[in-house]
């Protein structure tokens, strides 16, 4: 029989076990992961979307405030710099917060959705070498809830949505979804030489 292009990611597996069946312990427990992991999931997307419905001032205002702790308490030095020297610094310095919330947002985000599609195949008893098919996934799914924030931001006062802010996005996403696969794998090894052990 010809094989398509799922057949090289799928690993031979064998049947179910008892365990593993509908309704054992061990099905219950895979179902509860991916309900608790689905249910992150969405609240992280609220989250998200909370902090893109903030008007331009309140957004800023929270930036500007983590800006000036790091700017006073760990840049040595700041207080004695000039006026000009102060405001370019505090500037970068605002840049480099918002822009590592919006990575670390989608880290996690593309990293939930990652477990979801991976427990998601446990429950239904498919499974792939190393869950790559499921980490691409997850991330075109990170980075399509990603287009829409940029694109719910053109509504909201004082924010613009921009092009430059999803690829920011799709890299912070990219980052957690290759976490948690190279964990899984890392798992997959420990269970596999544990097995062969045994």
């Amino acid at each position: 029989m010809p094989c398509d292009s799922t057949c090289h990611d799928m690993r031979a597996v064998p049947p179910l076990t008892s365990g593993e069946k509908e309704g054992s312990p061990i099905m219950g427990r895979h179902k509860l992961l991916l309900y608790a992991y689905a249910a992150l999931a969405i609240a992280m997307m609220a989250v998200i979307f909370w902090f893109s419905a903030q008007v331009g001032t309140d957004s800023s205002s929270k930036s500007d405030a983590i800006a000036a702790v790091i700017c006073s308490k760990l840049v040595f030095g700041y207080d004695s710099l000039s006026v000009d020297a102060q405001d370019s610094l505090f500037s970068t310095v605002t840049f480099a917060v918002r822009k590592t919330a919006h990575m670390t947002e989608y880290a996690v985000l593309g990293a939930l959705y990652c477990l979801t599609l991976c427990q998601l195949g446990k429950v239904r008893g498919i499974h792939v070498r190393g869950g790559g098919r499921k980490g691409y996934v997850a991330w075109a799914l990170a980075v399509a809830y990603a287009s829409t924030d940029e694109i719910h931001q053109l509504f909201v006062d004082g924010r613009s949505g921009m092009a430059s802010d999803v690829v920011i996005d799709s890299i912070g996403a990219a980052v957690g979804i290759l976490l948690v696969l190279a964990v899984l794998k890392r798992q997959e090894k420990k269970q596999g030489s544990g097995s062969a052990q045994s």
